[in-house]
């Protein structure tokens, strides 16, 4: 990610299938959760609407479950 030397230099290294998903309104992660999806070779990304912290949601796994599956199948 530019401006973000933690994860640039490791986006080539990601050989697995990766799900970044965050709380709409989790304004602290959501854009850089957003922009290492878009970086991250493969990764899906996923913004849960109505959940402000995905911690304190945990239980609300309906909107996960379909993009956990694809992404442990591989196909996302």
């Amino acid at each position: 990610m530019s401006g973000d030397p933690g994860t640039k230099d490791l986006n080539d290294a990601w050989r697995i299938r990766c799900l970044i998903y965050v709380g709409q309104g989790d304004v602290d992660f959501h854009e850089g959760a957003r922009r290492a999806a878009h970086e991250v070779p493969g990764a899906e990304f996923i913004s849960l609407e109505e959940v402000e912290n995905v911690g304190a949601h945990l239980a609300e796994v309906d909107p996960l479950f379909p993009a956990v599956l694809r992404t442990l199948r591989g196909d996302g």
